[in-house]
């Protein structure tokens, strides 16, 4: 009685992975798109790629309206603007000053360290 049982139970799970590789194979098209994830650096700080330097430019007219991230007031485009590299968020100078002391030197946004000058480009009128 206890071999019958045996072969059927070992039967059974024979059965369930037959089922489960048919089943499988069925889903695995060619044919069928499927995204790959996007590995995204862990880390982008500057001491890591001190090489790389982000550079923003950005239109005097785009910055209409603009707000700093940091102390919320309006963007002045006649001085020092930074940018973060992440969300693209702006911050003054001092802004950034207190980011460095406060913050490890990361956005408030974002938590991106890429705080980098952003240049102002102005249209000839």
């Amino acid at each position: 009685m206890m071999p019958r049982v045996l072969a059927m139970l070992v039967l059974g799970v024979l059965a369930l992975l037959a089922f489960g590789a048919m089943n499988q194979s069925k889903s695995r098209h060619q044919d069928t798109f499927r995204p790959k994830r996007k590995v995204w650096p862990q880390n982008t700080s500057r001491a890591n790629h001190a090489d790389a330097q982000t550079l923003h430019v950005v239109e005097a007219t785009e910055l209409a309206g603009v707000r700093d991230a940091f102390s919320s007031a309006p963007i002045d485009s006649h001085g020092a603007i930074y940018r973060c590299g992440g969300c693209l968020a702006f911050y003054h100078r001092a802004s950034v000053e207190a980011l460095g002391e406060s913050n490890h030197g990361r956005c408030i946004a974002c938590g991106n360290q890429d705080l980098a000058p952003c240049s102002i480009a102005r249209s000839r009128s």
